[in-house]
């Protein structure tokens, strides 16, 4: 029972800890992007690019998945999550500049 205990009390902790944490990675990740737009324009458009293929991946597995489901279980969120994230990532790809104009916003 005490390890039980000990382990759940450490969980606490970890979630806890995250939360905390969290509000202060967006803005630094923000910092270090902004940072990197002064200095080297290309970098940032080749990021985001990367990033919106990753993101049309994960939008055409979303996709996929639906499809294969569909004759045994219909479970809409797969297609919707997979839509979105087509969506963003298409996106990402075709209009990586305005990123660039976007980030000093933030």
């Amino acid at each position: 029972m005490k390890k039980d205990s000990r382990t759940s009390q450490r969980s606490k902790k970890s979630k806890q800890l995250v939360y905390v944490l969290l509000p202060f990675v967006l803005p630094l990740c923000l910092i270090v992007i902004g940072i990197l737009l002064m200095v080297n324009e290309t970098l940032i458009d080749k990021l985001f690019l990367g990033l919106g293929i990753l993101g049309a991946l994960i939008g055409l597995v979303e996709v996929v998945i639906y499809a294969s489901r569909r004759k045994y279980e219909v479970q809409p969120q797969y297609l919707v999550n997979g839509i979105i994230w087509l969506v963003v990532g298409a996106a990402l790809i075709l209009i990586p500049f305005t990123i660039n104009r976007f980030i000093p916003v933030l």
